[in-house]
């Protein structure tokens, strides 16, 4: 019998402590969210929309060497090289503006993900590109953030007469809650690929060119073959992903002091910070950890305790005998009601001790509106 109540006493210590882990953890992640991700994500979308806005620039600038470009490369094979030099300029210059704004930021950030697709996998591939397409990716699914034109607009237009507004925002809202865990897994997976390749120089020979298509190798092979392997195997599994990505961010802002090459990592960085802010997304071990800990500890609500069809206790008095109770009616099959006058216990005794520094001849308590007196004596409590 002691053997199993020790045993008992053992289990419950160690779900409490890993109860207060991962409160802490969901703290933590809250604030990050609410205090770090609306300037983070202000910050990459000024840098993308900041870049993008000088190269139209620089296409209406050089118009000549634009056309030229065009028409050795035509992003669009079907129009005239001069048409798509015009649609490149026009969208480099209009889709910069509005992403900069944070105004219609999914329309924004597609027809620039889409011209990236296209020199990446058509003409000369480079990671800078590959880093272009994964953030529009996320612009195009999950959209801007809380300080942005598109997030004041939503309140206001999701009742809207107007028609198909209120219609874009429900869609706008369905693919951000269920795109982004897959968006998250999908890069989580694709950086892991990138630094695990990057760490074996037998695995770079095997995939040749068309690694470097698919994959940021050059930034990759910057990192520490160490960090690069461990941080690669951890990404995977999905274990400890903003703790994981947050370690490599900041050991790349580190380690960018020593070695130059790597202060062209920026965007490395940007996919790092999103990581360490929004978790490793579907299928990785914190998301099941996250949703073991949520119904391990969570709290039923009336109607999943009614669809149980488990036996009702009612116990009135919170005391020192109803909660004796309560705890041990813990593990058993029952829907516990605990009913008292009060969302506290008040224990008596111990008032004497609170009281005694501030009011030294206060020597019993008030109980119901009645008090009694006694001169100054000493006390047991």
């Amino acid at each position: 019998m002691h053997n199993k109540l020790d045993v008992i006493g053992r289990s419950r210590f160690w779900l409490a402590r890993f109860a207060f882990v991962g409160s802490l953890a969901s703290f933590w992640n809250s604030l990050a969210h609410r205090l770090a991700w609306p300037y983070v994500e202000l910050l990459i979308r000024l840098w993308i929309a900041k870049l993008f806005f000088f190269f139209g620039v620089q296409e209406l600038m050089h118009w000549t060497a634009a056309l030229q470009i065009a028409d050795e490369q035509n992003p669009f094979p079907l129009l005239a090289p001069i048409v798509s030099a015009y649609l490149s300029a026009g969208a480099d210059l209009i889709c910069a503006i509005l992403l900069a704004l944070g105004f219609m930021t999914r329309y924004a950030a597609l027809p620039l993900l889409l011209l990236a697709a296209i020199t990446q996998f058509r003409f000369e591939p480079f990671d800078t590109q590959l880093f272009w397409i994964a953030l529009f990716c996320w612009y195009v699914i999950h959209g801007a953030g809380p300080i942005s034109l598109d997030h004041l607009l939503r309140r206001g237009l999701a009742d809207s007469a107007i028609p198909l507004i209120p219609a874009a925002i429900r869609f706008s809202q369905w693919l951000r809650s269920t795109g982004t865990p897959w968006y998250l897994m999908t890069l989580r997976l694709w950086l892991a690929a990138a630094l695990i390749v990057a760490a074996s120089a037998d695995m770079r020979l095997l995939l040749g060119t068309s690694g470097e298509r698919w994959l940021p190798l050059d930034v990759a092979t910057r990192v520490p073959m160490i960090g690069a392997l461990m941080g690669g195997i951890t990404l995977i599994l999905g274990a400890g992903t903003r703790q994981v990505a947050l370690l490599l961010l900041l050991g790349l802002c580190a380690y960018s002091v020593v070695d130059p090459r790597l202060s062209d990592s920026i965007y490395l960085l940007m996919l790092l910070a999103i990581l360490a802010i929004h978790g490793g997304g579907a299928l990785a071990i914190d998301d099941l950890a996250k949703r073991w800990h949520s119904r391990l500890f969570s709290t039923p609500s009336a109607n999943e305790l009614a669809s149980r069809n488990w036996p009702r206790v009612v116990i009135v008095g919170a005391g020192f005998g109803g909660l004796r109770c309560a705890q041990a009616l813990m593990d058993a099959n029952v829907a516990v009601t605990l009913i008292d006058q009060t969302t506290f216990i008040f224990f008596n005794p111990c008032s004497i001790r609170l009281l005694r520094p501030r009011c030294p001849r206060v020597t019993s308590l008030c109980r119901r509106g009645k008090s009694s007196e006694t001169p100054p004596q000493r006390s047991c409590c």
